[in-house]
């Protein structure tokens, strides 16, 4: 398993691990431990509690600091690769939000599906109706021939792609079997990108754990265990008012 942070990630870590080093408080180091997380270190994965400990890791190349570049958030999604993340039944981890500095609107879901995990792409699961929204609102109902291609057409329309948790435990893919939540910085990523001026949630669950101070709208979940309360014309239908009404007025 590898482990990779941007520089800038990197010595944000370091700064918050001398920090826990240096204190007794109780409540400061959970303070500071949920730090940690929103960058994506996990002291019981990584195996290191102090700024020395991590640093040897960097010096035995088992964690990598990587520059940051100009790449957007859409290009470095279209050859991520799930690699540094568990996947197993139960342990799941969002992916890094898709984003650039157009993006107008955000869709937030829950947590990436098993196959999702597997895979390293966004609503990967068979008969997930997501993409198929997207097709046919922005591609002329036309099937896309990548995920590069479904990457492209959300940034060419302004569309982001985030979940609500950045952890959790999960028993398959349900969300009714979520526990042990961990929620994503959504305040920190909207004010990283003031462009965002609506979010639309796929679904009711990923909008309990997130109350947006920006006009929001809950769609039915695209995935394919809502059949049983909708059919698909009628979610994609509800979808395209959603993405194509000004909720700012």
């Amino acid at each position: 398993m590898g482990y990779h942070f941007t520089k800038e990630a990197y010595h944000g870590i370091l700064r918050l691990l001398r920090m826990l080093e240096n204190t007794n408080s109780a409540s400061d180091k959970k303070i500071i431990r949920r730090k940690l997380r929103n960058y994506g270190y996990y002291i019981s994965e990584i195996g290191a509690n102090t700024a020395t400990d991590l640093q040897r890791l960097v010096d035995l190349g088992i964690v990598a600091v990587e520059e940051n570049d100009n790449k957007t958030c859409f290009e470095q999604h279209s050859t991520f690769k799930h690699e540094n993340l568990c996947i197993s039944d139960e342990a799941v981890k969002s992916f890094p939000a898709v984003a650039d500095d157009d993006s107008k609107i955000l869709v937030l879901g829950t947590a990436p599906g098993a196959k999702s995990l597997a895979i390293g792409e966004y609503y990967a699961q068979a008969g997930n109706l997501f993409w198929n929204v997207i097709q046919e609102v922005f591609n002329h109902h036309l099937p896309f021939s990548s995920y590069v291609e479904k990457l492209n057409c959300l940034k060419k329309n302004h569309i982001a792609l985030w979940d609500t948790l950045r952890y959790c435990q999960r028993e398959g893919s349900a969300d009714a079997k979520i526990k042990d939540e961990m929620l994503n910085d959504i305040d920190n990523f909207l004010r990283n990108h003031p462009s965002i001026k609506k979010i639309i949630f796929n679904g009711r669950k990923p909008a309990t754990y997130y109350h947006p101070v920006i006009p929001f709208f809950i769609a039915p979940s695209t995935s394919p265990a809502n059949r049983r309360y909708m059919t698909d014309e009628e979610r994609i239908n509800v979808w395209k008012e959603a993405l194509t009404t000004d909720l700012t007025k």
